[in-house]
């Protein structure tokens, strides 16, 4: 059954106006493809988090979580990168959401792995000592708030 139109009431922000089902339906789609945009991008970021952790891992065994450190690093890079190339009147452009949803909620948001970093800590408290636990924990923060220092810079200078 296809929805024609709906008159709102006067409490109703739609009192004097028409929606018809057109209209729904464009507002139903947009939201799909934000939902999309957010999925298709955290999807690359979950396999490239993966990949990343793996390699450096794989190179560097596993007596320190540095895989997580290099992820959470580059995460933050990217996350600063696009953050300081954006200026603030490119905001209210329509490009802008989508390239947040994908490069930000999406992709950085898969990528990023504080969760993970969370679990390291604890693993270190547990099998190596607090000390271990607290530098690993001063390496992370240490690495993160230097790449988005980085990231800003180049994206500043970039855009």
């Amino acid at each position: 059954m296809a929805l024609t139109e709906f008159r709102g009431t006067e409490s109703n922000t739609f009192a004097s106006e028409t929606v018809t089902s057109i209209e729904i339906l464009n507002m139903l789609s947009a939201v799909w493809f934000r939902v999309l945009c957010v999925a298709m991008a955290g999807a690359f970021g979950a396999l490239a988090r993966w990949g990343t952790g793996h390699l450096v891992q794989s190179l560097f065994h596993r007596a320190w979580p540095l895989g997580t450190l290099v992820v959470n690093a580059l995460g933050c890079l990217v996350f600063g990168a696009v953050m300081g190339y954006i200026k603030p009147e490119q905001v209210q452009q329509p490009g802008y959401e989508i390239m947040r949803l994908l490069l930000l909620t999406g992709f950085c948001g898969a990528y990023t792995t504080y969760s993970t970093f969370a679990f390291d800590v604890y693993e270190l408290w547990v099998s190596r000592g607090p000390w271990w636990a607290v530098g690993n924990i001063a390496a992370q923060l240490a690495a993160g708030l230097t790449a988005i220092v980085l990231g800003v810079a180049v994206g500043r200078a970039v855009g």
